[in-house]
């Protein structure tokens, strides 16, 4: 008798022990929060960065809060990034860096 035959013959043991309809279904709900988190966390790690948070980057990069955490930064960020966009379209973000080199070399 094979491997094979022996998993088929214990196969309704194994199911009720194991219990696979709800392993499946804890997976599945597994990979839904990941999901879930990895696309929360894009959105505030890339906010972060263009706001250069350093801190911020750093804590959400390390701490997994299935998306608890990014949402909160990128509800406590969003008036300043909206002000950077502001910014940008008015095209004043070259002057203010021509000015930050210019105080630098001097």
């Amino acid at each position: 008798m094979n491997d094979l035959q022996v998993i088929q013959q214990n196969l309704p043991f194994l199911g009720s022990v194991y219990n696979l309809q709800v392993l499946g279904f804890l997976a599945s709900g597994l990979v839904v929060v990941v999901v879930w988190e990895l696309i929360w966390k894009a959105f505030a790690l890339w906010r972060a960065a263009r706001l250069k948070n350093v801190v911020w980057f750093l804590v959400m990069i390390t701490v997994n809060s299935a998306g608890i955490l990014p949402i909160i930064y990128l509800l406590r960020s969003r008036t300043a990034y909206r002000k950077l966009l502001a910014v940008e379209e008015k095209g004043e973000m070259k002057n203010i860096a021509e000015e930050v080199l210019a105080k630098k070399t001097e």
